[in-house]
């Protein structure tokens, strides 16, 4: 007997090794650690994606920062000019979204000419930013090249949170006491991971049979309910997806080709369209149960073809436009 035990991604961060002018992205913070052994340690910059189209942010911590006008204040003064030291959260440091480049911007896209970014430059070594590039740090005396990232300008009303996202443009929101944000961090959650888990697990079994534990019934209602879910849609994308890769479909033609797959496998039908099965059943329907069934699937292929291109999954960013 083999016990394995797995740890999901904690929260991903990035780094920017002096050798290299891009961020080098590490799954948990604890990786670049052990990886960096004797050597400098690197400042970490968490990341967050947008749920909407995946255009990432990094984050970052400063002591008086505030960036709600034309250019960030606050800090510390140093002769002409200013700096802001790293603090940590918990010791009152506010927060900075920064991002190095928009994801499917043009190579002549400039960060520096948008109205809510402003250019910083940050110590590879301990995160302390300035306004404009250093040879020595002020803050921990590094010497060596800055990296500039781009500062996203915040909302007097909403401080330290990003309000929309700047390459889609999706909004936040609040809810109650708190606001929710268009990103989420990059980090695993126990419902996605169980269910990632056990399709590897079973994937290549002869008989795929598995039990799942749970601590009590609402984490196993609540976790058989996303799996379920998750795995359907995904399915139909993939019924979609192998449609289409003999040539374009029209949307009749694609839902016919999916409901032919249908009627040739009753028990993938009724994993797929259960909500079909409960209006109609097959047997004495006088072919209601197949109207019901292509106009179901009629309805999935218009969902995918109206979902927009910026979506995180979807068939048209995975290369397969209907």
């Amino acid at each position: 007997m083999v016990h394995g035990f797995v740890r999901g991604i904690s929260g991903a961060v990035v780094s920017f090794p002096v050798e290299r002018n891009v961020p080098r992205l590490w799954l948990a913070a604890e990786d670049e650690i052990e990886a960096a052994e004797e050597e400098e340690k690197h400042a970490h910059f968490p990341v967050t994606t947008c749920t909407t189209c995946g255009q990432h942010y990094f984050v970052s911590f400063l002591k008086d920062f505030e960036y709600t006008r034309k250019k960030p204040g606050g800090g510390e003064a140093a002769g002409d000019s200013c700096y802001w030291e790293p603090l940590e959260e918990s010791r009152g440091g506010c927060r900075a979204l920064l991002l190095d480049r928009l994801i499917g911007g043009s190579d002549d896209e400039n960060l520096e000419d948008h109205a809510r970014t402003a250019p910083l430059h940050f110590c590879r070594y301990c995160g302390a930013a300035y306004p404009e590039e250093l040879g020595r740090c002020r803050h921990c005396g590094a010497t060596g090249v800055t990296v500039e990232l781009f500062a996203v300008r915040q909302k007097k009303d909403n401080p330290g949170v990003l309000t929309s996202c700047l390459s889609c443009g999706a909004n936040g929101r609040r809810m109650g006491s708190r606001y929710r944000e268009p990103a989420r961090p990059v980090r695993a959650t126990n419902v996605a991971d169980v269910h990632v888990l056990t399709q590897d697990m079973v994937h290549n079994s002869e008989r795929q049979r598995l039990l799942v534990f749970c601590d009590n019934r609402q984490d196993a209602a609540f976790q058989a309910g996303w799996m379920k879910d998750h795995a359907r849609r995904f399915r139909l994308r993939a019924l979609m997806m192998g449609g289409l890769k003999d040539g374009p479909l029209s949307v009749g033609d694609l839902s016919r080709r999916i409901d032919d797959a249908l009627e040739a496998d009753e028990s993938l039908s009724r994993a797929l369209v259960p909500e079909v099965w409960l209006v109609v059943r097959k047997e004495g329907g006088g072919g209601r149960h197949e109207q019901e069934r292509r106009k179901f699937l009629r309805i999935q292929v218009l969902r995918e073809e109206t979902l927009s291109s910026r979506q995180a999954f979807g068939l048209e960013p995975w290369g397969v436009a209907l």
